[in-house]
Order: C-alpha cells, then sequence, then structure tokens
C-alpha cells in the first residue's frame, strides 16, 4: 500500500497510526537504501514510537520530537529494558539523522502538518585528542600478542587501516598471494577494493597461513578453503578450575579451543584493548579504530616531505575510503593550521627572555619540511606564505623594538 492509500475516495486525508506511517516510509526506504540503513532506520524510530506511543501522525507536535531526546540525553532504560547512559554527540546525531527523514516523509505525504525533525539541531561534538600509536608502540602491540591469530589480527588491522566490519568478512579466498592483493567490501559506503599487500603484511601473513592451516589440519582434518574466514572465531573456550587474579580480580582460566573458520573473529577490538593494557596504555573507547587512525597517520607524515600536505591527504583519504579530506583531517587529528603553529612554536624566539639559538626546523630530524618557502603560493594554512613571519623576522622586530606579531585581543 503506498501513500495514496492513505488519501480517502472525497480526497479527504485519512488518519492513520504512526506505526503505520512508519511501515510505508520503510518500504520507500528499501526502494532505494541498503537494508543495513533500512534496519536503522526502522529500530530508530521504533524506539521513538515507543516512547511517545502510538499516536496518529496528524497529532504529532515538536515536543514529542523534544521530549524524546530529552529523555535520551539522561540516563534511559532502552526498549530492552537496559539502563543507558545519558547519549552525547555521538548518539544524539545518528538519532536525529534517522528520525528527521520519518517525519520530513510525513510532511510530504500530508500526514502531519509540519516538518517537526527540523525543530532540533544536530548536537556540536567536542574535539577530543585520539590516541596514535609510534611506531614503537606498533611493533611491541605485534610482538606482545596472546596469540598466532591475534597478531595477524593486529597486522591485518594496522597494515590496511580497515574498519572491524571490513576486516571481519575477509575469507582466505579474498587473498591472491602470486599478484600480493586483498580483496575487501567496504560496508559502509558499498563499494569493493582491491589493495597491495606490503611487503610486512606479507611476511606476517605466510607465517600466519602456515599456522592456520596446520591448526585446521590437526582439528579437522582438511586444509583451508577459499570460504574461510581469514581471521576465524575459536571453538568454544574450554575453562580450568584454576583463577588468576588480574587487576585485582579473579578470572578464570581458559584454553582456547580448535579455530572455527566458518565464523569470524568475534570481538577483534578485545584484541587491541588486552594489547594497549599490556602496554600500559589507556583503553577506554580504544579498538581496531586505534590501529587504522594510527596507520593513517604515519602514513601521511611519511608522504608529507614528498607530496605536500595536500598530495599526502588525498592519499590518506584513499586508504581510509573518506569521501571528504575534511573528514579525513579530522579522522587522524591534524589541520593546516595546526601544523603551521606547532612548526612556528617550536623555533619562535619572541622577547629574548634567555641565551637561545633558536634551531631550524630543518636541523631537527623527523620534522617535515612542510614550511619551506618555496611550496607555492600558498603556506599550509592557506593564506599567502607572506602573511606569516619567518623566525629572523620576529627576531629583527623584537630587536627593533616592534612587536613581531600583532596583539590580538584574547
Amino acid at each position: 500500500m503506498g501513500p495514496s492509500a492513505l488519501v480517502g475516495v472525497a480526497g479527504a486525508r485519512e488518519r492513520v497510526r504512526l506505526s503505520h506511517a512508519l511501515e510505508l516510509f520503510l518500504v520507500h526506504c528499501a526502494a532505494q537504501h541498503a537494508r543495513r540503513t533500512v534496519r536503522a532506520y526502522r529500530d530508530t524510530n521504533r524506539s521513538f514510537l515507543a516512547f511517545t506511543g502510538d499516536l496518529y501522525a496528524d497529532e504529532l507536535r515538536a515536543t514529542h520530537v523534544e521530549a524524546w531526546f530529552a529523555h535520551l540525553r539522561g540516563p534511559h532504560v532502552d526498549s530492552k529494558g537496559r539502563l543507558r547512559d545519558p547519549i552525547g554527540a555521538g548518539g544524539f546525531n545518528p538519532y536525529l539523522a534517522r528520525l528527521r527523514p520519518f517525519i520530513t516523509w510525513m510532511y510530504l505525504n500530508d500526514l502531519v502538518d509540519r516538518d517537526y525533525g527540523k525543530a532540533l539541531r544536530r548536537m556540536r561534538r567536542p574535539f577530543k585528542v585520539k590516541l596514535q600509536l609510534d611506531r614503537e608502540q606498533i611493533r611491541a602491540l605485534l610482538e606482545g600478542a596472546g596469540t598466532p591469530r591475534d597478531r595477524a589480527l593486529l597486522a591485518l588491522g594496522f597494515f590496511t587501516a580497515m574498519r572491524k566490519s571490513e576486516l571481519r568478512t575477509i575469507l582466505v579466498g579474498d587473498l591472491d598471494l602470486d599478484r600480493g592483493t586483498v580483496f575487501f567490501h567496504v560496508w559502509k559506503s558499498d563499494v569493493e577494493d582491491v589493495l597491495p599487500l606490503s611487503p610486512e603484511l606479507r611476511a606476517e601473513l605466510d607465517r600466519w597461513l602456515a599456522q592456520y592451516e596446520r591448526r585446521v589440519r590437526a582439528d579437522l582434518g582438511r586444509g583451508l578453503l577459499p570460504s574461510d574466514h581469514l581471521i576465524p572465531a575459536y571453538q568454544p573456550r574450554r575453562y580450568a578450575p584454576v583463577f588468576t587474579v588480574v587487576d585485582g580480580q579473579a578470572q578464570r582460566n581458559f584454553t582456547f579451543g580448535a579455530f572455527n573458520p566458518a565464523r569470524p573473529a568475534a570481538k577483534p577490538s578485545e584484541v587491541v584493548t588486552d594489547g594497549l593494557r599490556r602496554l600500559g596504555l589507556p583503553t577506554q573507547g580504544q579498538g581496531l579504530h586505534t590501529l587504522r587512525r594510527s596507520a593513517a597517520r604515519l602514513i601521511f607524515d611519511a608522504l608529507l616531505e614528498t607530496r605536500r600536505y595536500d598530495g599526502a591527504l588525498r592519499v590518506v583519504q584513499a586508504l581510509l575510503h573518506h569521501r571528504s579530506m575534511q573528514t579525513t583531517e579530522e579522522y587522524i587529528g591534524l589541520s593546516t593550521e595546526a601544523i603551521t603553529r606547532d612548526e612556528f612554536l617550536r623555533t619562535a624566539v619572541l622577547l629574548h627572555l634567555h641565551d637561545v639559538d633558536p634551531a631550524s626546523p630543518r636541523d631537527r630530524p623527523g620534522l617535515p619540511d612542510a614550511l619551506d618557502s618555496s611550496i607555492g603560493e600558498r603556506a599550509l594554512s592557506g593564506r599567502p606564505a607572506s602573511d606569516h613571519p619567518t623566525n629572523d623576522e620576529v627576531t629583527r622586530s623584537s630587536a627593533s623594538g616592534r612587536p613581531g606579531v600583532s596583539p590580538r585581543r584574547m
């Protein structure tokens, strides 16, 4: 039944319940969106209806939308009866993005008087410095992996910078060791890609596949199949009667069972957090994105000198499958202005309070020559290069009694 069925014989609008309208909206979505997107619309709007009640559509008001989000912004019980913490911008914005289309669809089909989805705006997400691992920490993470399977998972997650949804669905048959490539599906944007295997990842996978096949032959009596998951789950764990105290809490000892190649690794993020815990690093909110973000930043820094800022960023954007360079900048925690700021502050002598000799950025290893005056008409911040005072200009201005940088109101 389409929206036309909501209009009576005489042309008058027929009153419908929100639940009926939602069913029609989901049919509309199924014609143009992926199934997982339709499920997300369904789940969010069902939660909204569970809070408001199954009203007639023409009874819906902006206050219903505002009350639901106010409910979510405090401690609340979800549809399954579980107590939940207040949502922040990371939960508020996706909920709003999935509720708005439903209300807009009802408005366009003359089921509600106004587009009440516009009553609220997106929340601004606070910027937080995300954990990024350096080369030594990544190496220590791999060397300290609890099992060969965990090491393979960490290596694959780092060297390919894949999301969890992409990594978990890779099969043995997706590897082409002759060509040195891996095929995978980017579920978030619904595209397919083929990624070359770096020499280091190739060596890790060669070692893992040999160990993997030996275990499968010993436990299942067969070799690896193309349909087997590259990073498999374990069979149910066998618990031992002995307890071990970890961080002041008793935990049951267990031994890993045989591999279950038909299923992917269940909780890959826990492999990352376990490794971070062993290194004494924070684990709250960490997971495979920690590896993905760290790999992206290391690649960006390695490319910065030869490809400059925009070129390096575009390579990383292609690796991460982001739609915009701004998303990539935010993801790996950088901006052109911040790079300019950092390079300037590392060598700036503004007041000559101490007898210091400002070192050139080129005198310190590891710093990109991103501030070279020959990089073009633009400096990294997007303004002409002449807008950025050099260290020599600042020093001369200070010596002449003039401020090197014009004062600004804080």
